[in-house]
């Protein structure tokens, strides 16, 4: 026994072994769905459906009815002669493309619907997603052993694997664009070493592939670029160096220009021809984008919501790794730093900077491979010093990639870590517990419906204040309607006027909470039928004049069940939405959308805002 060896390939294994048996723990029920569904839309379409400018909606709607793959369609957007584009990059389809060819032959062989969402379809391509996963997990054991021992490369994959959220995305998020991102990384710094220990023709061409495919996967990752691009720069006799190096040997250089703008042209192809130019920003909703002014470095790194450094605290000592990168491996600290200050301001630069339902920054995944050269620059300087002060922080090591693996339980199995409204108090009331209870659940931020119709139903915990009332007695330019004899005045609303007074107010002046609901009331008096003359309460932020979270109430809904007329009493409730600034604007009001005269009275609007 004393002859067997455990080696670093032996651990990569055993862990890809142990995220597989977790992803078939979990199944594989409908997990192309919700953003999966739009990255992998591509090739149901092109290969089945033969509309890759989607259309014909009838196929979409049909597998979002039968696979309930989305709540709503929010994956595409108008592009050119009634084709729509499909808002998400083409990398990931092409990626998945060999796996999807494989469960299109074996569907109809196996007697199931060759409609691309089949179960062969979902196992199949899930399959493909977790070999991209075992090729990454190679590549970066590869690249280690370049610069560590076969005992720090070990301990290094352990770390990564098991104590940030690398595990629980490959096995619960399978199908994630940063999973094959981690691999496209992993194979970027791989053959930039490569090419600058031995410049080669072949190496360029699969280091430019490889960085423009990452481009066309995740238009903002484009900045891996700055590893190759840098490496090997850390003082000015190096720089001189490289630039001689260049001079020497330009094919290389030339070739990887080449081949990364090879790389980008299935994205350009696609969007000439579904929008009819080849640039398209496909993220075009007003609630969400880069606002390059306001990054949220410090939530997107330290906040309880989502805060990286507070749920993956392990990658701290890679960052302290740094310091030992400098003097142990000097070629890879410039391009490295600069890649992680730019990246950061990116990604937490977005909108949306908690990235919706997740373990840890989703985003940061796929600069593991990155990261665990520092990180084995730590680990060895920890084995350089004294007994005590090593014990001492490999012991911290350990508490630490235990309580990722307990963390990771509670967020996936215990359902005990929420994936997006987690808070200070309720972070710390759960912590170590692997079950809630109802009056812990009530730390969490406020839960916000996704549906269509919002309705405050629990006013307790929350004040209120009216910021506008109108009841149009004072309007010297309405006049009494026959109808309202005996009533008073009412704002007669036309063809004329079809828009009511209402409210538009900063969300700053509206709330100095994170969210507020607002109530949207009035008496409305249908002089005809609302079927043909129709009409809506409608709430809406504007960001920089366009609207999104718009929800409307049709007053001819027949849940309302409205009486012709007579008087009835309608209201909208609506949550704020995660604001994308606190400048955005809500607007309300009633809007006659027919072309015939209907009455408003006793118009209100009203606020909800929480008491602490």
């Amino acid at each position: 026994m004393s002859g067997l060896k455990f080696s670093s390939k032996t651990l990569v294994f055993l862990l890809f072994a142990g995220i597989v048996l977790l992803r078939f723990l979990l199944g594989f029920h409908n997990i192309l769905s919700w953003d999966t569904f739009g990255y992998y839309l591509y090739l149901p379409a092109l290969f089945i459906y033969h509309d890759p400018g989607l259309t014909d909606f009838q196929w979409i709607q049909h597998l979002m009815d039968v696979y309930q793959t989305t709540g709503s369609f929010y994956h595409a957007y108008p592009g050119a002669e009634g084709m729509l584009v499909i808002k998400y990059p083409v990398g990931w389809a092409i990626a998945m493309s060999p796996f999807f060819f494989i469960a299109h032959g074996l569907a109809s062989v196996l007697g199931y619907p060759a409609d691309g969402f089949s179960m062969p379809y979902q196992v199949i391509i899930s399959l493909g997603a977790l070999l991209y996963i075992l090729v990454g997990l190679l590549i970066l054991r590869k690249t280690l052993l370049r610069f560590f021992s076969e005992k720090i490369t070990i301990s290094i994959l352990v770390l990564v694997v098991a104590g940030t959220n690398f595990a629980q995305m490959a096995y619960d998020h399978t199908l994630s664009p940063h999973n094959l991102l981690f691999t496209a990384y992993a194979g970027v710094l791989y053959l930039t070493i490569r090419g600058h220990d031995k410049p080669s023709v072949r190496n360029s061409f699969l280091l430019g592939l490889l960085t423009g495919f990452v481009a066309i996967t995740r238009p903002t990752d484009a900045l891996i670029v700055l590893i190759p691009l840098l490496w090997g720069i850390w003082s000015p006799a190096s720089l001189k160096e490289k630039i001689r190096m260049i001079r020497r040997k330009p094919l290389p250089v030339l070739v990887f220009v080449l081949s990364g703008l090879l790389a980008v042209l299935p994205q350009l192809f696609y969007w000439k021809y579904s929008s009819g130019s080849y640039l398209f920003y496909t993220y075009q909703n007003p609630g969400e984008g880069l606002d390059w002014t306001q990054p949220h470095w410090r939530e997107f790194l330290f906040s309880f919501r989502k805060g990286w450094l507070l749920y993956t605290p392990l990658m701290v000592f890679a960052l302290f790794g740094l310091i030992s990168l400098a003097r142990r491996i000097p070629q890879m600290l410039i391009p490295l730093s600069l890649f992680l200050l730019l990246y950061v301001y990116v990604v937490s630069s977005w909108t949306c900077w908690w990235y919706a339902g997740s373990f840890s920054q989703r985003p940061m995944l796929q600069t593991y491979p990155l990261l665990a050269v520092p990180l084995g620059c730590f680990l060895q300087w920890i084995w350089s010093l004294k007994k005590a002060f090593r014990t001492g922080l490999l012991s911290i090591i350990a508490l630490l990639l235990i309580l990722n693996i307990f963390q990771t339980w509670q967020y996936t199995f215990g359902k005990v870590l929420h994936p997006d409204r987690m808070t200070r108090a309720y972070y710390f009331s759960v912590f170590g517990k692997t079950q809630v209870s109802p009056e812990q659940q009530k730390l969490l931020l406020v839960e916000r419906s996704a549906g269509e119709r919002e309705i405050l139903t629990d006013t307790s915990g929350l004040k209120s204040r009216v910021i506008l009332f109108d009841d149009f007695e004072t309007d010297a330019n309405q006049e009494n309607d026959t109808l309202l004899e005996g009533y008073g005045r009412a704002l007669v609303m036309d063809q004329n006027h079809p828009f009511s007074p209402g409210v538009s107010i900063l969300f700053k002046e509206l709330t100095t909470s994170y969210y507020a609901w607002i109530r949207l009331s009035c008496m409305v008096y249908p002089v005809n039928n609302l079927k043909e003359n129709p009409v809506s309460l409608v709430q809406t932020f504007e960001h920089k004049g366009q609207s999104y979270k718009y929800l409307g109430l049709d007053l001819a809904d027949p849940v309302l069940q409205l009486k012709q007329g007579q008087w009835n009493a309608v209201h909208l409730d609506y949550m704020t939405p995660e604001v994308r600034n606190k400048e955005d604007i809500l607007k309300a009001y009633v809007w006659l959308r027919g072309q015939q005269a209907v009455l408003i009275d006793n118009l209100k609007v009203e606020v909800f805002e929480p008491l602490n």
